[in-house]
C-alpha cells in the first residue's frame, strides 16, 4: 500500500513537470463565487477522506502487527540461540539435562581412548571446562538419565559381554546395580517421570534391531515395547510424555528413513507423526504434553522442529 501510494504521487508530480516543462502556458478564467465555495467544498471532502484513509491504514498496520506477534509468540516458542557448554578435547556423547536444567551430565572418553565415564557441570557457557567427574571404571559408562528430582542419575555400564544398568548419587559416591543385562546393547536410557521405571532402547546381541524397553526399578524384568523389523536399525531416543503415558522415539528403517513416532507406556501399536528422510538426532516433548520437539534436517536445513502428537505439518523453531 505504501508502494501503491508513492507510486501515485510520483505519477502525479511527473504529469505537473512535465505540463511544466513543456513551455505551455495555462491560461484560465476567474472563478466566480459559486464555483470557489464548491471548490472549498471538494478540498473538505478529499481532507476528510484522507484522514479516514489513513486511520484505517494505521489501525490495520497495528492488527496485522498484533497478529503476527500473537502467531509466533503466544505458544512460548521463541527463536533460540546455541550457547557452548563443554570446551573438552576428545569425543563427547549423550547429554542429559538436570529437570531444572542447571546441570548437564554426559559422557566422555578422557580425549584419548580411555573408556567412557560419566560427568556433571553447570549447564552454561561461563561453567564450559569444570566438569566433575561422577563414575570411574574399566567399562564403557553412558546414556546418563536424570531421576525426577534431580538428586540421581541412572546409566548404562558396558562391556563385550553385556551392559549392566546403575544408577548414582548425582552429588558422586557409589553406583548401585539396577540390572544385569547379559548379552544387551542398552543405549539412551531416560527415567519415567514418576521415578518408578526406566526406558532404554536394546538389543540382543551384538546385530539385529534396536527396541524399547521398560525396566521396572523394583528388580523386574524389562518389558519390551516395540517391534521394528529385524532388518531396520530400529528404534531409538526415547522419550517419556509429561505425564508418563507415551514414550516418543525414534524409527530408523532399512534405507536410512527416520520417522518421528510414539507409543503407549503400555507398548501397542506404532504412530508414526513424521515421516523424514534422514537427519534425526534426536527429540523431547513439549511441557504441555502437545507437541514433540526434534532435531532434524528438512530440506538441507537442519534445525529444530515442532509436530502436533495428533499429526499435522513440522513446524520451524
Amino acid at each position: 500500500m505504501r508502494n501503491a501510494g508513492r507510486a501515485e504521487l510520483f505519477l502525479f508530480h511527473g504529469a505537473s513537470f512535465s505540463q511544466q516543462a513543456s513551455g505551455a502556458r495555462i491560461v484560465t478564467a476567474r472563478p466566480t463565487r459559486e464555483e470557489r465555495r464548491a471548490d472549498l467544498v471538494r478540498r473538505r471532502q478529499r481532507r476528510r477522506l484522507s484522514m479516514i484513509f489513513g486511520s484505517l491504514l494505521a489501525a490495520s498496520l497495528v492488527g496485522i502487527g498484533a497478529f503476527v506477534a500473537v502467531r509466533v509468540y503466544a505458544d512460548g516458542f521463541r527463536p533460540l540461540a546455541a550457547v557452548p557448554v563443554t570446551s573438552l578435547p576428545g569425543v563427547e556423547r549423550d547429554p542429559a539435562l538436570s529437570p531444572d536444567g542447571s546441570r548437564v551430565a554426559f559422557a566422555w572418553d578422557g580425549g584419548g581412548d580411555e573408556p567412557f565415564d560419566l560427568y556433571i557441570q553447570e549447564a552454561s557457557e561461563e561453567a564450559a571446562g569444570s566438569a566433575v567427574q561422577l563414575t570411574n571404571s574399566t567399562a564403557d559408562d553412558h546414556s546418563p538419565a536424570w531421576n525426577p528430582d534431580g538428586s540421581r542419575v541412572a546409566f548404562a555400564r558396558c562391556t563385550e559381554s553385556g551392559c549392566g544398568v546403575y544408577t548414582i548419587a548425582a552429588s558422586g559416591g557409589d553406583a548401585q546395580r539396577v540390572a544385569d543385562l547379559e548379552r544387551f546393547q542398552v543405549r539412551h536410557l531416560v527415567w519415567s517421570p514418576d521415578g518408578l521405571q526406566l526406558a532404554f532402547a536394546g538389543r540382543q546381541g551384538g546385530s539385529g534391531a534396536f527396541s524399547l524397553h521398560l525396566l521396572p526399578l523394583d528388580g523386574s524384568p524389562p518389558q519390551r515395547l516395540t517391534a521394528p523389523p529385524a532388518t531396520y536399525p530400529g528404534d531409538l531416543d526415547p522419550a517419556f510424555s509429561s505425564d508418563g503415558s507415551r514414550l516418543a522415539f525414534v524409527r530408523t528403517a532399512l534405507d536410512g528413513r527416520q520417522d518421528v513416532c510414539t507409543v503407549s507406556a503400555r507398548g501397542g501399536t506404532v504412530s508414526r507423526l513424521v515421516l523424514e528422510q534422514k537427519g534425526v538426532t534426536g527429540l523431547d516433548w513439549s511441557t504441555d504434553g502437545r507437541e514433540i520437539v526434534y532435531a532434524a534436517n528438512r530440506d538441507g536445513a537442519a534445525g529444530l522442529w515442532r509436530i502436533s502428537v495428533d499429526g499435522g505439518s513440522p513446524r520451524w523453531i
